[in-house]
């Protein structure tokens, strides 16, 4: 506590669930940071050079001299000398040097001196920071998800008392960050937003965010947006040709479409249930400037008024034709698996030609390829042949024994009457335990 002091009441907003307008009771008492108190004497080892050598000698070096640490530069004045300098290493003592630096000191006749050096606030990292002022036991939040200017942590219980430091630690040390929250709960309703807390900076979550070379604008507060996808975005596109059909169901502000129409995908429709992640996906392909028809659905409403209005060749906007390949997306890994019942309308349709289906699901089993696919089979009544399989793909790790999956599929047709069962087969299908995303 050398560090900090307490006050009852932190600074205006702070605290505030910034999704429900509520205030968070642990906002009563909050500990401010005194950054005067950070000031230590450190040493280092440092090297004697003559003026007229130390660029030779620095460069020389590379990644072994000390690392710019705030206002403190690796270059002093010799406080011996004032024609003299001395640069110091990224190590606290001689006996730690490695012979590379050795080799150096060698080749220019250097001598090898302890330097100390008074550092402060400004010179720590925000890791360095917080593990002074978070009591030992406790971890140091290390990650975050930066969005735009905005940075959010997924703090534990353990961190409630100390939030607000971290917030303006975390404010001080990220130049780029006007904002700081933290995420309280779990996504729980339809419209994937999440209940957040904001720890520090300004009160502004409508943010920018740049993916390979695309940019989206929205309220981080309204709608659902993870950083950590943006590889898989990419990665899914590249099942779409020019001549292609893609629709999103669960489009969110447009991280899949928008890639898929700026690539030349000939037809590409977006859609989302919640009405603020629509218009971000209407603003966003504007902004964007790409040809994406945007629509505000229920996700089975969309996927059957796809099905018979531009999947059936008999319907006058149908967009069918010899080389097109109807793409769906379906990224709500809580929820999507349930939708493909929606799909079942094929079956009473066999003119309609059968679309490829990309849904995310959860799985917490041994082997997620497996149940992921089971999932499927669960909602759709039926196997999906192996050669209907087009790739199951491990998206990421979301919590410890908790995998986010994508099953590509082409959806299969019915099942002969005569055809031997699921048991006969050997195979069954696991009925999915639906979970909101962590």
């Amino acid at each position: 506590k050398q560090y900090m002091s307490e006050e009852k009441a932190p600074a205006t907003g702070l605290g505030r669930d910034v999704t429900s307008a509520s205030t968070s009771a642990s906002a009563a008492a909050a500990f401010v940071l005194d950054r005067d108190k950070f000031q230590m004497k450190q040493t280092y080892a440092g090297l004697r050079v003559p003026a007229k050598l130390c660029g030779r000698v620095i460069k020389a070096l590379g990644r072994h001299k000390l690392q710019q640490k705030g206002k403190l530069k690796p270059v002093l004045v010799d406080p011996q000398d004032p024609l003299g300098r001395i640069v110091l290493l990224d190590y606290s003592s001689v006996v730690d040097l490695p012979n590379s630096v050795q080799e150096i000191i060698h080749q220019n006749e250097l001598e090898i001196v302890q330097q100390d050096v008074v550092i402060g606030y400004e010179q720590l990292t925000a890791d360095e920071v917080l593990s002074l002022i978070i009591p030992e036991g406790i971890p140091v939040p290390t990650s975050y998800e930066q969005v735009g200017h905005i940075a959010h942590l997924n703090l534990k219980p353990a961190h409630e008392p100390y939030k607000y430091l971290i917030g303006r630690v975390l404010l001080d040390k990220i130049p780029t960050l006007r904002t700081v929250v933290n995420k309280v709960g779990t996504i729980s309703t339809k419209f994937r937003e999440f209940h957040m807390e904001l720890l520090a900076g300004d009160n502004d979550f409508q943010t920018e965010v740049k993916q390979h070379g695309c940019i989206f604008r929205f309220d981080y507060s309204k709608v659902y947006w993870n950083s950590r996808l943006q590889t898989e975005h990419i990665r899914l596109c590249e099942y779409f040709k020019p001549t292609d059909a893609v629709y999103d169901v669960m489009g969110g502000i447009g991280p899949f479409v928008i890639p898929a129409a700026q690539k030349g995908v000939h037809v590409v429709k977006g859609n989302d249930l919640n009405v603020d992640a629509y218009e971000a996906m209407k603003n966003n392909v504007a902004l964007n400037k790409v040809s994406v028809e945007c629509y505000n659905m229920d996700g089975r409403d969309f996927i059957q008024y796809v099905i018979r209005t531009f999947m059936d060749p008999e319907s006058d906007k149908s967009v069918n034709s010899q080389d097109v390949t109807h793409h769906f997306a379906m990224n709500l890994p809580a929820l999507a698996v349930t939708f493909l019942d929606a799909f079942a309308i094929l079956d009473s349709l066999p003119h309609i030609p059968k679309p490829v289906i990309h849904v995310y699901s959860f799985s917490k089993d041994d082997d997620p390829v497996a149940e992921s696919v089971q999932q499927v089979e669960a909602v759709i009544g039926r196997p999906v042949p192996k050669d209907n399989i087009i790739n199951v793909h491990d998206v990421r790790n979301v919590a410890p024994g908790k995998e986010m999956m994508c099953v590509s599929f082409r959806y299969p047709p019915p099942v002969p009457a005569d055809a031997p069962s699921e048991e006969s087969d050997g195979r069954s299908s696991k009925r999915q335990r639906i979970e909101f995303e962590e």
